[in-house]
This record gives C-alpha cells, structure tokens and sequence, in this order.
C-alpha cells in the first residue's frame, strides 16, 4: 500500500488571474485572454455565461458584452497590437513571457515554504509536490500540542478540505490520519499563494500523483479534495475516462472504441470503470503487455511514478508559423523575432539558475509539395554564439541563427512556413562569470596593493601589450562570421581575467618567499649593507 503524501496545485484560470493582477480589473468582471482572434483562458465570470476556450472573440462577445479581452504580449515590428488583429498577425508573434515570470513567483513561494519538499513543475499553472517527510515531521509535534484537533481547538481532519466519496475521515486509520495533515500543509500552501501573489488555487491530496491529480480538478475553484485510497472504487466509477491523467489524444480514443465492444450501452459517455470490461489478453493483444499493465494499474488508482524535481527546461523555445516566403529578409525578420524573445528567457533563466545553454538550434519547415501533404520540422544546430550570459544579445542570437539558416537550412527550407530557434544543453556557469567586471575590478586591486611599483607597472605593460590575443579554448566556429562589439569585449574581458589571476598567482608566491625569510630571521641579513 502507497504511504506517500502527494499535493496537486492547480492555479484558477491562471493566465486570467495575472491579467486581472497586473490590469486591476476586479475579479468578478468576467474576463478572457485572447490569441489573435481566438480565446486561451476563460475566467469563472465568463463561463458562468456561456463563454469557453477556444471561443471565438466576436462569439464571446455576442454571449457575454461586458467581457474584458485582454490579448497576450506580442513581440515584433513596433510591438503594438493597433488594427485589425488578422493585419497584426502578419508581423508579431505572441509571448507568453508574463505568465512564466507569474509562474516563477508560485515557485518561489513554495519553496520558501516548504524547502525540503520535492517539487515537479508539471506546467505552467501546476506543480507536485512529495510532503511525505514533511508530515512525518509535522505530524508528532502538532499531535503532542492539539491531540485531534486544529490551530483553533476544532476537531482535526479535514482543514477545509472536500472529503470525497461516502464516509468521513477515520482517525484510526493511519494512511488518512497521514492525508490529513497533508490537507493541512496543503490549506497552509494555498494560503501563502494567495497572500503573496494575489493568486487563487485549488489542489488534490491522496498518496500519489494520478489521485491528486483528480483531486485538484473535483471542486474548482478556490478549494481541495482529499482522496482516500478505499474510496478509489467509487471514483472511477463516476470519473469519465477522458478524464483520466494520460489517456487524452489518440491513445484515449483507441482504448475508448475498444472499451465499446465490451459493454451494452455504448453510446453513453465511458467511465473509467468500464475499461475493466475488457479481458486483459484483449488488451495485452492491442496494446502489448507494458502499456496494458500500465492501463490496468490507472483503473485501479494505483500509480508509482515519483514527484521529480524538474522546475529546470532542458531546453527553450521560441516559434513561429507564418504565410510560405522564400524571401530571406522575411526569414531574417522572423528570426530576429524570435530571438528577441529567446534572449530575456536566457537571461531570467541564468539569474534564477546560474547556467547558460552551449546550443543554439534552428528548425524550420518547409510548404508541403502537393496540397494535403504534410510537412515536419528538421532541425540544424550549432555551438550557442560566445556572450555573456548575464546579457544575451538579440544581435549575436540573429546573427548566428542566421548564419545557420543561410548555409544549412536555406537549400531545404523555401518556401519556408514555419521557423524557431532554441536553446540547449544547459551547462552551470563559473561564479566569476556572474560579475566578471566586478572580479576583475577586485583581483587587479589586491594584485597592485600586493606588489612594488616596479612589479604593478610591469604587469599593467605586459596587459596593454597583450590584451588583443584570444585564448585557446575560447573560439567558437561561428565568431569569425558574427562580428559584433560584444564578442570583441568579452574576449578582451577573458584575456585580462586570465592575465591578472597569473599575476596574481606569481605576486602571493614572492610574498610567501618573503615571509619565509622574515620567520626565519634572515630579515636582518637582507637589510644590511653591501
């Protein structure tokens, strides 16, 4: 049996919470955010009167007037969204930037709440967390204080928790007097949410990421369910099986159509009780023995996959469908674009991680040859362009990304309709990286306090002299053909970093050399007279 104790967070229509944070519209006003002219997130407001994703601008509008549309951020020429939204599209693209610097605040939160706890990012607007040890921890000394009961003196149990299913809490049953504490430390998290960042949420509590999961979606908004292992039963079902964690997409419909030819009424909607209908070789004959197991598992609740800390991308991307061109100015613009976008995300993502990506990809899809054919993406990638990764540059990310479209895209890509660039293969950066003016600042101070003038104006000398040579190790192929001042001065900064630790190794060696002699009374013999 799972003992474990695993959070949902699921923020309420997320990407309308930011917008009625940062534009101060009131919170009842029904509210929509839009991309282009079709709608990505609907507040409670507005679905309360008709309105959905997906809808249409001028659908919604005709439901709902009062409706406040607000469009997501927009990167391209002028970054202004004035005219006609099909006109607009042509020259921007859109940016999703404000909702993960939102996301990054949530993150913040929880960790500073509970920093021993492992934490999954599983999107935008959700995360796991294992609070397992948390409760372990919590649990003794809260019961030595209030036996049975809450920070008020209350009978314990449910904190304001949705109980599912038939039947309360037991408090002699281990595993739910465990669940709920972990209600407990999932009110205390909510609250922090909501007082820090102004956002709502709602989450699951069970012993393991599939009922959490569940449990987070059963009493939007603004709440959270626990679910009990001896009520897993009962829940599936009720749960429709479209519903269930990872059975969405072509998978779900396969398993569905299969589930039909093994129960009589067929046209009512599937739960996900009637997949236990079909014969296990039945679907082992579909599906092979490894997913079958894992299906046969999902029905009953049970899921063992572990919360894993991931709140790192592996990698980032920027992109952008668009009309069939063949003209590389329309490419060059389109790339600009993007990497307009990808150089403040390298940027929040070194100052949140310390690291910067060594790659640099370009991907791009050609228009397909005959109509109804389809075109995949392919992909060329090169070493990320040398700049300092405290300030990514959009020129350099141009530059570079155009050099590889240019010699290794262009011949396969035109008439091209689709680009993106990304950012791979993260790599922590040295502490001296962080400030390298600072640093340099500082070892050249102690490095002339330390030494004669004699030794201090042949070490400023020998830098002016030779601060034009770039190190080995530091080229990169795509330097020469990407001349830009920045890259000139980070080489320059490089050569006079590695000059002045030299000198500096060379200066505390003559002083040891000195103190020796002092400790050994040679001082004297130094000093005296020829």
């Amino acid at each position: 049996m799972d003992d474990r104790i695993i959070l949902h967070i699921d923020l309420d229509c997320f990407y309308c919470q930011v917008e009625h944070r940062r534009l101060g519209i009131p919170r009842e006003v029904p509210l929509a955010v839009q991309q282009w002219d079709g709608l990505i997130a609907v507040n409670y407001p507005a679905r309360e009167q008709g309105v959905t994703r997906h809808m249409r601008t001028t659908e919604a509008l005709a439901i709902c007037p009062n409706i406040s549309l607000v469009h997501v951020q927009t990167i391209g020429d002028g970054d202004s969204l004035d005219g006609p939204v099909d006109k607009v599209r042509l020259t921007q693209k859109a940016c999703l930037e404000r909702y993960r610097l939102a996301n990054a605040e949530i993150l913040d939160v929880l960790h500073t709440e509970v920093p021993n706890s492992r934490i999954e990012k599983a999107s935008i607007d959700e995360v796991y967390i294992d609070v397992t040890d948390l409760v372990d921890l919590e649990m003794p000394k809260f019961e030595a204080d209030r036996p049975g009961r809450d920070s008020e003196g209350q009978p314990l149990f449910s904190w304001g928790s949705v109980v599912y299913g038939t039947g309360s809490l037991d408090p002699m049953n281990v595993i739910e007097k465990r669940l709920s504490y972990g209600a407990m430390i999932a009110s205390r998290l909510r609250g922090a949410i909501q007082t820090k960042t102004g956002f709502s949420s709602s989450a699951g509590i069970s012993v393991n990421k599939l009922l959490a999961k569940i449990g987070s979606a059963k009493n939007k908004p603004n709440q959270q369910t626990l679910i009990r292992p001896r009520v897993v039963q009962e829940l599936m079902s009720e749960l429709p099986l479209r519903k269930l964690r990872l059975l969405g997409g072509k998978f779900g419909e396969e398993l569905a159509s299969l589930c039909k030819g093994y129960i009589e009424d067929s046209g009512r909607e599937l739960v996900v009780a009637d997949v236990h209908s079909i014969p296990y070789n039945a679907l082992v004959a579909k599906f092979g023995t490894e997913k079958s197991s894992w299906v046969h598992d999902m029905i009953q609740g049970r899921d063992s996959e572990d919360v894993k800390e991931r709140e790192k991308q592996k990698s980032m991307l920027a992109a952008k469908s668009f009309a069939a061109s063949s003209d590389i100015t329309v490419i060059e613009r389109w790339i600009s674009i993007l990497a307009a976008e990808l150089a403040p995300r390298m940027k929040s993502d070194y100052e949140t991680y310390n690291r910067r990506p060594k790659t640099l990809g370009v991907h791009f899809r050609q228009q397909p040859k005959k109509a109804g054919q389809f075109s995949s993406d392919r992909t060329r990638q090169s070493p990320m362009p040398r700049m300092p990764p405290q300030m990514p540059c959009k020129k350099i990310l141009t530059g570079a990304a155009m050099e590889i479209f240019k010699t290794r895209c262009a011949s396969e890509a035109m008439p091209c309709v689709r680009l993106a660039l990304s950012a791979s293969d993260f790599v922590e950066c040295p502490n001296e990286s962080k400030a390298i003016t600072r640093f340099l600042t500082q070892v050249k101070k102690k490095a002339i306090s330390s030494c004669d003038d004699n030794t201090a104006q042949n070490t400023s000398v020998q830098l002016d002299s030779k601060v034009e040579e770039k190190q080995d190790g530091i080229s990169c192929p795509l330097l020469d053909s990407v001349n830009v001042e920045e890259q000139e001065k980070l080489l320059r900064e490089a050569s006079m970093l590695h000059r002045l630790e030299k000198s500096k190794a060379n200066i505390t060696q003559k002083n040891q050399q000195v103190s020796k002699r002092i400790k050994t009374g040679g001082i004297q013999k130094f000093f005296q007279p020829k």
